[in-house]
């Protein structure tokens, strides 16, 4: 396949720094502060680790640097993308963009309980008692009594997504990204440093040092779902942003330096969840309510609870809209290459579209069906890895005939 010339009004980002901040936000995300660490403490521990990071460099390294090199070499969104590997392909590349749509779906909806309780804990300061009536525990099992105030909040969170994709790739994406990476990585440090020192941390940082299980099949299981996830491959947002880097990239070394600048954001994260949980008396295991109901614990038992949940809020805030915006980009290009909209109005068209999937995960506490587990499920079990496999189907089908 011979790369086409980029169209005139194909968006780039200026330089290599400002594409590998941007693609790093999109791979780090919930899936690295989130998932990761609850996931390390039910899976093995350390067995969950080397597994993940032999998966990283045999799976998801030449996976990434595929997705980049596609993206670059048709300077399209992935419905385009996969149409040129081969011309009945577009519905493929149009389920990466579903995959992204349905993730969008429900970041909007954990961002904005995230950015509430970012919000909560700097009311709070410099101390008191429960932010907006309830503590974070409380709220957490509490979410049905206040629908309208988790629908705010997630409209807010999804606002300052499309305000920063609404910009462009350089003035939106870009200039966030290039601010809010290294941002994260120095709060995550800041507070992995404070945690580290506390009484009775040493017994989080021993899941992270020690195997509690063996290298069973469930551990590569799970450890190839939090792949996906967290280096958010078959979504179609490292094709994306792949087709907006100018030619002249060094693609091995970007591809490598994302996967490890990804792995060590999420070694930082647990390094940072499962000794604080341990030295507070949090569980560690506690799934999704770890980065809610169990985190809030931590912060309540930690001295100075409210400055430290506010910076650990606040990078889980900057972490998870890093993320959104890349999926939402995913959408809205797909859109202006398909159809006559701007840019702002296929952004608006998505975020519109975005109620369907969104509103039965705000509305989980009412209905009979995890509506998040599912749709995390369509996107993570089915669609990503569905669209990973037929892009190298795909390009190996293309080197074996040409």
């Amino acid at each position: 396949m011979r790369a086409p010339a980029p169209p005139r009004s194909q968006p780039t980002f200026s330089g290599s720094y400002g594409f590998l901040a941007s693609a790093v936000g999109a791979a780090v995300g919930l899936g690295n502060i989130w998932s990761f660490p609850y996931k390390l403490a039910a899976h093995g521990g350390a067995a969950f680790l080397l597994a993940y990071l032999t998966l990283a460099l045999v799976l998801g390294l030449p996976l990434l640097h595929l997705e980049l090199r596609t993206g670059r070499r048709t300077a399209c969104p992935p419905p385009a993308a996969y149409r040129m590997l081969h011309r009945r392909a577009a519905p493929v590349g149009w389920a990466a963009v579903a995959a992204s749509f349905l993730m969008l779906a429900f970041y909007c909806v954990l961002g904005g309980l995230v950015l509430r309780y970012a919000v909560g804990f700097a009311l709070e300061l410099p101390g008191g008692s429960g932010f907006f009536g309830l503590s974070g525990a409380e709220f957490f099992a509490a979410r049905q009594r206040q629908p309208l105030l988790l629908l705010l909040w997630y409209a807010v969170f999804l606002a300052l997504s499309c305000a920063l994709v609404g910009q462009g790739v350089r003035r939106g994406i870009e200039r966030f990204s290039c601010v809010a990476m290294p941002a994260l990585v120095v709060l995550l440090v800041a507070l992995a440093a404070f945690v580290a020192v506390q009484p009775g941390a040493a017994a989080g940082w021993g899941m992270l040092l020690r195997p509690t299980s063996q290298l069973t099949p469930a551990v590569w299981r799970a450890a190839a779902v939090q792949l996906f996830f967290s280096l958010s491959l078959g979504q179609g947002c490292l094709l994306t942003y792949g087709s907006y880097l100018p030619p002249a990239a060094p693609l091995p070394r970007l591809s490598l330096l994302i996967v490890l600048c990804d792995t060590l954001v999420a070694a930082l994260a647990a390094a940072v969840v499962l000794p604080a949980c341990a030295a507070f008396g949090a569980a560690a295991d506690a799934g999704p309510a770890l980065l809610f109901s169990a985190m809030h614990a931590v912060f309540a038992a930690a001295p100075w609870g409210d400055a430290l949940g506010l910076l650990f809020y606040t990078l889980v805030t900057l972490a998870a809209l890093t993320s959104a915006v890349s999926l939402l980009e995913v959408c809205t290009a797909a859109l202006t290459a398909a159809a006559p909209l701007s840019r702002r109005a296929a952004c608006l068209l998505t975020a519109g579209a975005l109620t369907l999937p969104a509103a039965p995960v705000l509305a989980d506490a009412y209905l009979p069906l995890p509506w998040l587990e599912l749709i995390s499920f369509a996107a993570e079990g089915v669609l990503m890895p569905g669209a990973s496999a037929a892009l190298v189907l795909l390009t190996l089908r293309q080197k074996w005939r040409g």
